[in-house]
């Protein structure tokens, strides 16, 4: 909204602007085409969520002066020959300033220095808990398994992909798409129909396929894109993800879904449910494909083991998949029926928008199915980590074996997920305001991305028990990841919750029935609503946690009490994270540390240091624009990082029976002031 009545605002000024050039002559028509350009491009930039308003300003104004005083003095130096030493030194002076102002637009950026300096925070060689790195040397590239490539829907499509690496073409049906849609009429769809050939009621199911050929029974993936320019064929950025799981021995699907995408005559509105059915509606014509004989692709899947994933709005559409799924019923017009239930065992998130469609004005809450969420600090487009809401709307019902997890992961950035895509995460010109030079390489995001997605696929889909270790300690594996931070959330069904600050707003109950916390030497204890709080971004998480700040003592402490619990052979899990931004801010970077008791029923105590098991790094300090680089602006970013930790890593006093644990405490004697959010305590096998 603001956005749009600042444009209409700027040309009313411009219609103004231009009478008084046509009156004024040549030199007013140059000055004010440059006031009315740097004033529009910076108006749009404070629109942005990546650049404040003054920032916008202050730029506009440095823009606006640099460019008109070389303008003016240059005029005067070759037009009007005029050759005093002030005229000259001014030309000097604005041209260097004009000249530095192209440099820093044209040019990639900054780099960021935190990164290196939080990565010597790290000490995995201390850590007494790491994992043993279930990721072998094969996983790290491609595997063995020769690739095959086949196009469906083709044949339906006016723009068609390259066909050098296709063996075949498979025909497909199409989709009405006309029930879920909103905002489709006008120009746009006009445009939209004659461009792509095919209009809202025959939307061709379409994709490419990627399949292991000397293997069957393999299990599937498929992937849906995002909103894109539709004239680029966004479907076909997956390549890279799609021909490594398949050479590993899975089939991987990446699904068309160019017509739910926009372009600059507009997109389409509350469309994510159209986008989830059309991905349900590709998955029956596939596994159409997998019981016809003759067919390419039969006998390759096994229909037990299906998995979807989805980039950006994709994501989104993705949860809103699997959630339709288990539905007989269109929730917003039940005279429209669903018949899918497929065996979808997982879903993978990519840097996912979330609530852009809310079934019935709900959230999509679902139930006993895996996820994997994965988002960049760097991202230049969801600039907050809008996925945390799906994430912490999935519940296990202890019925299956599930697990979620997110990755949040410094440098990377929203577009290079896809190749089609790139490192701008927004279109051009204002593109140019972007710091892309401290973004990680693509091919390590997209490293990044298939091993996560690997192991994702072959602990949920194939019961890789030992790969589960890389979803809730990605320390462990540093040495073969790309080299960034990496915050990692975790949770799955056998986890015991002792209090997660959801139930009521009685600060001293838990969840489990019977316990009582309070704290001790502390500034502020609360239970806080984690929001979304950058730019136009202004919902909540669906989260509570325990808020607690101290100042000037070294005795600040969280206790929880609970009646008596067997945590033999388990491991004490909880979330937590740094708030405080003062030692970021002054470069004195420090891992979060404190001192973590247990106390069993005859009153024995066991302890260890949050320091010996996981690395908790302070608030990420991130620069998404040049602009943030030259005013010396930093955008904290603050998220949970999860610690397990066995309960029999615990020094315990003599007799200590973890049989019979009544009490967690953590003492934050390591900083003398501090804030810290605390989340989801409890036991986990």
């Amino acid at each position: 909204g603001l956005a749009v009545g600042l444009t209409a605002l700027i040309v009313k000024i411009g219609s103004w602007i231009l009478r008084i050039c046509l009156y004024r002559g040549e030199k007013h028509l140059i000055v004010l085409v440059i006031l009315f350009s740097c004033i529009y491009f910076f108006c749009m930039f404070a629109c942005m969520d990546i650049v404040t308003g003054l920032q916008g300003g202050i730029a506009a104004v440095v823009v606006f002066v640099s460019f008109i005083l070389f303008a003016r003095s240059l005029y005067a130096i070759v037009r009007l020959k005029r050759k005093s030493l002030s005229v000259f030194i001014i030309c000097i002076v604005s041209g260097l300033c004009t000249l530095a102002i192209l440099v820093i637009t044209i040019g990639s950026g900054f780099e960021d220095s935190y990164v290196k300096e939080y990565i010597k925070l790290r000490r995995t060689e201390s850590l007494k808990t790491l994992s043993k790195p279930a990721l072998t040397e094969s996983e790290l590239q491609n595997g063995n398994e020769p690739v095959g490539v086949l196009e469906y829907g083709a044949e339906q499509k006016r723009v068609k992909p390259p066909e050098e690496m296709v063996e075949d073409d498979l025909e497909s049906t199409s989709a009405d798409l006309e029930a879920y849609v909103d905002g489709y009429s006008g120009l746009s769809a006009k445009y939209r129909e004659l461009y792509l050939g095919y209009d809202i009621h025959n939307v061709p199911l379409a994709g490419r396929i990627w399949y292991p050929k000397r293997k069957e029974h393999c299990p599937v993936l498929f992937i849906l894109h995002g909103n894109h320019d539709f004239t680029s064929q966004s479907y076909l950025g997956y390549a890279y993800l799609g021909e490594y799981l398949a050479s590993h021995g899975y089939v991987v699907v990446s699904v068309d879904e160019n017509f739910c995408n926009g372009n600059i005559l507009g997109d389409l509105t509350e469309e994510n449910d159209a986008r989830a059915v059309l991905l349900l509606e590709n998955i029956g014509e596939v596994l159409t494909y997998n019981k016809t004989e003759g067919n390419p692709l039969f006998g390759k899947i096994d229909e037990e083991k299906i998995a979807i994933a989805g980039h950006s709005r994709g994501g989104e559409a993705a949860a809103v998949a699997a959630y339709f799924n288990t539905l007989s019923r269109y929730p917003e017009n039940g005279t429209i029926s669903f018949d899918y239930q497929y065996a979808i065992q997982s879903v993978i998130a990519i840097a996912p928008t979330a609530d852009q469609y809310r079934p019935m004005d709900r959230s999509t809450e679902l139930k006993d199915i895996s996820y994997l969420l994965l988002q960049g600090a760097n991202d230049q487009d969801i600039s907050v980590f809008m996925g945390l809401k799906q994430y912490n709307s999935i519940q296990f019902t202890k019925e299956k074996d599930c697990l979620k997890s997110y990755l949040y992961i410094a440098g990377s950035n929203h577009g290079q997920f896809n190749t089609e895509w790139g490192r701008y995460d927004i279109g051009y010109p204002l593109s140019r305001i972007l710091n892309v030079k401290n973004l990680l390489l693509q091919e390590d995001q997209q490293q990044i991305l298939q091993l996560f997605t690997k192991k994702f696929l072959d602990v949920t889909l194939k019961g890789d028990q030992e790969g589960k270790s890389l979803f809730y300690d990605v320390q462990a594996y540093q040495s073969v990841l790309p080299e960034t931070v990496y915050i990692q959330g975790y949770a799955d069904s056998t986890c015991e919750t002792v209090c997660d600050f959801e139930e009521d707003l009685d600060l001293t109950t838990g969840t489990m029935e019977g316990s009582v916390i309070n704290t001790g030497y502390a500034e502020e204890w609360t239970e806080k609503l984690s929001r979304f709080t950058t730019g136009t971004y202004h919902f909540d998480k669906k989260d509570y946690a325990l808020s607690l700040k101290w100042k000037e003592t070294y005795r600040s402490y969280v206790r929880v009490h609970f009646p008596s619990f067997d945590a033999t052979d388990k491991k004490l899990t909880f979330d937590i994270l740094d708030m405080d931004n003062a030692n970021v801010r002054e470069e004195a970077y420090r891992a979060l540390n404190c001192t973590i008791l247990l106390k069993d029923q005859n009153g024995r105590r066991a302890q260890t240091t949050l320091g010996e098991h996981c690395t908790v790094y302070p608030p990420l300090p991130v620069r998404l624009s040049k602009l943030q680089f030259l005013f010396g602006e930093n955008e904290y970013k603050h998220q949970f990082q999860t610690v397990l930790i066995p309960v029999s890593a615990f020094e315990g006093e003599e007799g200590f029976d973890a049989s019979a644990v009544t009490e967690i405490r953590f003492c934050f004697d390591k900083e003398k002031s501090g804030s810290i959010r605390l989340d989801d305590v409890g036991f986990t096998e």
